[in-house]
Protein backbone atom coordinates (compact mmCIF):
# COMPACT_ATOMS: atom_id res chain seq x y z
CA UNK A 1 0.00 0.00 0.00
CA UNK A 2 2.93 2.37 0.76
CA UNK A 3 4.49 1.74 -2.16
CA UNK A 4 1.47 2.56 -4.24
CA UNK A 5 1.15 5.75 -2.95
CA UNK A 6 4.72 6.72 -3.09
CA UNK A 7 4.77 6.18 -6.85
CA UNK A 8 1.19 8.17 -7.09
CA UNK A 9 2.92 10.99 -5.89
CA UNK A 10 6.58 10.71 -7.74
CA UNK A 11 3.56 10.45 -10.80
CA UNK A 12 1.75 13.45 -9.65
CA UNK A 13 5.24 15.49 -9.34
CA UNK A 14 5.90 14.33 -12.75
CA UNK A 15 3.03 16.00 -13.98
CA UNK A 16 3.10 18.75 -12.80
CA UNK A 17 6.91 19.28 -13.64
CA UNK A 18 5.34 18.45 -17.04
CA UNK A 19 2.45 20.81 -17.01
CA UNK A 20 4.88 23.62 -15.93
CA UNK A 21 7.68 22.58 -18.49
CA UNK A 22 4.51 23.36 -20.90
CA UNK A 23 3.56 26.29 -19.28
CA UNK A 24 7.33 27.89 -19.29
CA UNK A 25 7.08 27.10 -23.36
CA UNK A 26 3.72 28.57 -24.44
CA UNK A 27 4.61 31.78 -22.41
CA UNK A 28 8.36 32.45 -24.52
CA UNK A 29 6.31 31.14 -27.36
CA UNK A 30 3.65 33.93 -26.94
CA UNK A 31 6.17 36.32 -26.41
CA UNK A 32 7.97 35.99 -29.95
CA UNK A 33 4.95 34.65 -31.61
CA UNK A 34 6.15 31.27 -32.24
CA UNK A 35 2.18 30.44 -32.93
CA UNK A 36 3.41 26.59 -34.12
CA UNK A 37 4.14 26.04 -30.72
CA UNK A 38 1.33 27.54 -28.85
CA UNK A 39 -1.35 25.92 -31.18
CA UNK A 40 0.28 22.39 -30.59
CA UNK A 41 -0.72 23.13 -27.02
CA UNK A 42 -4.11 24.53 -27.31
CA UNK A 43 -6.57 22.28 -25.97
CA UNK A 44 -9.42 22.95 -28.43
CA UNK A 45 -8.95 23.34 -31.94
CA UNK A 46 -9.21 26.78 -32.12
CA UNK A 47 -8.32 28.53 -35.32
CA UNK A 48 -5.30 29.17 -36.02
CA UNK A 49 -5.87 32.94 -37.01
CA UNK A 50 -7.38 33.63 -33.79
CA UNK A 51 -3.70 32.83 -31.63
CA UNK A 52 -2.24 34.95 -34.52
CA UNK A 53 -4.31 37.82 -34.30
CA UNK A 54 -3.28 37.72 -30.15
CA UNK A 55 0.50 37.33 -30.16
CA UNK A 56 0.33 39.89 -33.25
CA UNK A 57 -1.19 42.09 -31.20
CA UNK A 58 1.39 42.08 -28.44
CA UNK A 59 4.29 42.34 -30.53
CA UNK A 60 2.42 45.68 -31.91
CA UNK A 61 1.53 47.26 -28.57
CA UNK A 62 5.22 46.22 -27.39
CA UNK A 63 7.11 47.32 -30.68
CA UNK A 64 4.96 50.87 -30.35
CA UNK A 65 6.01 51.41 -26.80
CA UNK A 66 9.62 51.33 -27.53
CA UNK A 67 9.72 53.09 -30.48
CA UNK A 68 7.97 56.09 -28.42
CA UNK A 69 11.07 55.59 -26.28
CA UNK A 70 13.57 55.92 -28.79
CA UNK A 71 11.48 58.83 -31.04
CA UNK A 72 14.03 61.92 -30.50
CA UNK A 73 16.84 59.56 -31.42
CA UNK A 74 15.64 57.35 -34.79
CA UNK A 75 17.63 59.93 -37.09
CA UNK A 76 20.83 58.68 -35.06
CA UNK A 77 19.87 55.22 -34.43
CA UNK A 78 20.02 53.96 -38.07
CA UNK A 79 17.15 51.48 -38.99
CA UNK A 80 15.21 51.59 -35.69
CA UNK A 81 12.37 50.80 -36.38
CA UNK A 82 13.99 46.97 -38.54
CA UNK A 83 16.05 46.86 -35.10
CA UNK A 84 13.42 46.89 -32.74
CA UNK A 85 11.17 44.38 -35.10
CA UNK A 86 13.80 42.37 -34.94
CA UNK A 87 14.05 42.51 -31.06
CA UNK A 88 10.49 42.14 -30.38
CA UNK A 89 10.73 38.69 -32.46
CA UNK A 90 13.67 36.88 -31.39
CA UNK A 91 14.13 38.37 -27.46
CA UNK A 92 10.98 37.85 -25.19
CA UNK A 93 8.95 40.17 -22.76
CA UNK A 94 10.58 38.61 -19.36
CA UNK A 95 8.02 38.17 -16.64
CA UNK A 96 7.49 41.43 -14.62
CA UNK A 97 9.09 43.68 -16.87
CA UNK A 98 8.15 47.34 -16.90
CA UNK A 99 8.29 49.66 -20.28
CA UNK A 100 11.66 51.29 -18.40
CA UNK A 101 13.20 47.78 -18.04
CA UNK A 102 12.38 46.33 -21.61
CA UNK A 103 13.34 49.31 -23.41
CA UNK A 104 17.19 48.85 -21.16
CA UNK A 105 16.85 45.26 -22.30
CA UNK A 106 16.81 46.97 -25.90
CA UNK A 107 20.03 48.74 -25.30
CA UNK A 108 21.75 45.84 -24.32
CA UNK A 109 20.79 43.89 -27.35
CA UNK A 110 21.53 46.75 -29.30
CA UNK A 111 24.90 47.28 -28.08
CA UNK A 112 26.02 43.29 -28.14
CA UNK A 113 24.78 43.28 -31.97
CA UNK A 114 26.10 46.47 -33.62
CA UNK A 115 29.12 48.66 -33.79
CA UNK A 116 27.75 51.67 -32.77
CA UNK A 117 29.32 55.52 -33.43
CA UNK A 118 30.40 57.46 -30.17
CA UNK A 119 27.36 59.56 -31.45
CA UNK A 120 25.35 56.44 -31.39
CA UNK A 121 26.62 55.51 -27.82
CA UNK A 122 25.86 58.84 -26.66
CA UNK A 123 22.58 58.22 -27.33
CA UNK A 124 22.12 55.32 -25.67
CA UNK A 125 24.03 56.09 -22.46
CA UNK A 126 21.07 59.13 -21.87
CA UNK A 127 18.01 56.93 -22.51
CA UNK A 128 19.98 54.31 -20.44
CA UNK A 129 20.53 56.63 -17.69
CA UNK A 130 16.87 57.46 -17.73
CA UNK A 131 15.29 54.52 -17.64
CA UNK A 132 17.57 52.93 -14.94
CA UNK A 133 16.20 56.49 -12.86
CA UNK A 134 12.50 55.17 -13.73
CA UNK A 135 13.45 52.10 -12.33
CA UNK A 136 14.83 53.24 -9.28
CA UNK A 137 12.17 55.56 -8.51
CA UNK A 138 9.62 52.59 -8.75
CA UNK A 139 11.68 50.41 -6.53
CA UNK A 140 12.03 52.91 -4.00
CA UNK A 141 9.48 54.47 -4.35
CA UNK A 142 8.94 55.43 -0.96
CA UNK A 143 12.24 56.54 -0.95
CA UNK A 144 11.50 59.42 -3.94
CA UNK A 145 8.10 60.35 -2.64
CA UNK A 146 9.74 61.44 0.82
CA UNK A 147 12.74 63.01 -0.75
CA UNK A 148 10.52 64.80 -3.53
CA UNK A 149 8.44 66.24 -0.21
CA UNK A 150 11.59 67.21 1.89
CA UNK A 151 12.65 69.03 -1.31
CA UNK A 152 9.92 71.41 -1.66
CA UNK A 153 10.60 72.56 1.62
CA UNK A 154 14.17 73.35 0.97
CA UNK A 155 14.25 76.24 -0.67
CA UNK A 156 12.84 78.55 1.18
CA UNK A 157 15.95 77.76 3.57
CA UNK A 158 18.35 78.14 0.98
CA UNK A 159 19.53 81.31 2.95
CA UNK A 160 20.25 80.23 5.65
CA UNK A 161 22.58 77.57 4.38
CA UNK A 162 26.24 78.37 6.05
CA UNK A 163 24.46 79.98 8.87
CA UNK A 164 22.25 77.32 10.94
CA UNK A 165 24.34 74.21 11.41
CA UNK A 166 20.70 72.37 12.36
CA UNK A 167 21.04 72.00 8.15
CA UNK A 168 21.75 68.96 6.57
CA UNK A 169 22.63 68.62 3.40
CA UNK A 170 21.31 65.46 1.46
CA UNK A 171 21.68 63.89 -2.00
CA UNK A 172 18.59 62.73 -4.10
CA UNK A 173 18.87 59.15 -3.19
CA UNK A 174 17.08 57.98 -6.99
CA UNK A 175 19.77 59.36 -9.20
CA UNK A 176 22.24 58.31 -12.18
CA UNK A 177 25.58 58.95 -13.53
CA UNK A 178 26.18 58.76 -17.25
CA UNK A 179 29.81 59.84 -19.37
CA UNK A 180 29.41 61.46 -22.38
CA UNK A 181 32.16 60.91 -25.02
CA UNK A 182 31.14 63.72 -27.86
CA UNK A 183 29.44 67.25 -27.60
CA UNK A 184 25.76 65.66 -28.71
CA UNK A 185 24.95 66.40 -25.63
CA UNK A 186 26.95 69.06 -23.89
CA UNK A 187 27.56 72.54 -23.98
CA UNK A 188 30.31 74.06 -25.96
CA UNK A 189 32.45 75.24 -23.20
CA UNK A 190 32.60 71.41 -21.46
CA UNK A 191 34.69 68.98 -22.61
CA UNK A 192 34.18 65.44 -23.53
CA UNK A 193 34.47 62.76 -22.16
CA UNK A 194 32.15 64.38 -19.36
CA UNK A 195 29.99 62.84 -16.47
CA UNK A 196 26.59 64.00 -16.13
CA UNK A 197 23.94 63.20 -13.28
CA UNK A 198 19.98 62.17 -13.91
CA UNK A 199 17.95 62.54 -11.25
CA UNK A 200 13.94 62.76 -11.11
CA UNK A 201 12.44 66.54 -10.22
CA UNK A 202 8.77 65.62 -9.43
CA UNK A 203 7.57 63.09 -11.98
CA UNK A 204 10.47 64.66 -14.61
CA UNK A 205 14.03 63.72 -15.01
CA UNK A 206 16.31 66.28 -14.77
CA UNK A 207 20.29 66.26 -15.89
CA UNK A 208 23.56 68.60 -14.53
CA UNK A 209 26.77 68.82 -15.30
CA UNK A 210 28.09 69.81 -12.18
CA UNK A 211 31.37 72.38 -12.06
CA UNK A 212 34.56 71.35 -10.46
CA UNK A 213 33.03 72.21 -6.63
CA UNK A 214 29.99 70.68 -7.12
CA UNK A 215 31.72 67.51 -8.06
CA UNK A 216 33.71 67.53 -5.36
CA UNK A 217 30.58 68.22 -3.25
CA UNK A 218 28.69 65.57 -4.43
CA UNK A 219 31.14 62.90 -4.04
CA UNK A 220 31.61 64.13 -0.27
CA UNK A 221 27.33 63.76 -0.06
CA UNK A 222 27.65 60.16 -1.63
CA UNK A 223 29.15 58.92 1.81
CA UNK A 224 26.67 60.43 4.16
CA UNK A 225 24.42 63.77 4.37
CA UNK A 226 26.21 66.45 6.29
CA UNK A 227 25.78 69.76 8.19
CA UNK A 228 27.56 72.70 6.59
CA UNK A 229 29.83 72.65 9.53
CA UNK A 230 30.97 69.29 9.27
CA UNK A 231 31.83 70.44 5.19
CA UNK A 232 33.50 73.21 6.56
CA UNK A 233 35.56 71.03 9.24
CA UNK A 234 36.37 68.52 6.48
CA UNK A 235 37.70 71.73 4.18
CA UNK A 236 40.01 72.58 7.16
CA UNK A 237 41.27 69.30 7.45
CA UNK A 238 42.51 69.81 3.62
CA UNK A 239 40.35 66.06 3.51
CA UNK A 240 37.96 68.33 1.57
CA UNK A 241 39.38 70.90 -1.17
CA UNK A 242 36.42 72.47 -2.41
CA UNK A 243 38.15 75.56 -4.32
CA UNK A 244 38.29 78.57 -2.08
CA UNK A 245 36.61 76.98 0.95
CA UNK A 246 33.14 78.41 2.67
CA UNK A 247 31.68 80.59 -0.36
CA UNK A 248 32.26 77.54 -2.71
CA UNK A 249 30.51 74.99 -0.12
CA UNK A 250 27.67 77.41 0.20
CA UNK A 251 27.65 78.31 -3.46
CA UNK A 252 27.88 74.46 -4.29
CA UNK A 253 25.23 73.51 -1.84
CA UNK A 254 22.83 76.20 -3.01
CA UNK A 255 23.45 74.98 -6.84
CA UNK A 256 22.32 71.31 -6.25
CA UNK A 257 19.63 72.47 -3.98
CA UNK A 258 17.87 74.25 -6.37
CA UNK A 259 18.69 71.80 -9.26
CA UNK A 260 16.77 69.35 -7.24
CA UNK A 261 19.90 67.12 -6.99
CA UNK A 262 19.61 67.53 -2.86
CA UNK A 263 17.76 68.93 -0.45
CA UNK A 264 18.21 70.47 3.50
CA UNK A 265 16.90 67.14 5.81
Amino acid sequence: MLEKQVNAIEVDENLEADYRNQIDKCTRAFAIAKNDVVLANVADERPAFVVKMFTDGNLDKRFLKLKDHFEESEEVLDNLENRLVEFVKTVPLQAYDTGSSDAISFLNWLCNRDDLSMEQLDHVALHRTRFEVEERAIEDRLGHVRFQEVHSQSERMLEMWGDDDSLVLMLNPIRATATFQTREFIDDEDDPPIEAVFFPVANDIHTVILEDEGVQLFERLIEKPCSFSELLDDWSSTSFDVYGGREEIISAGVDLVEAGLAAFC
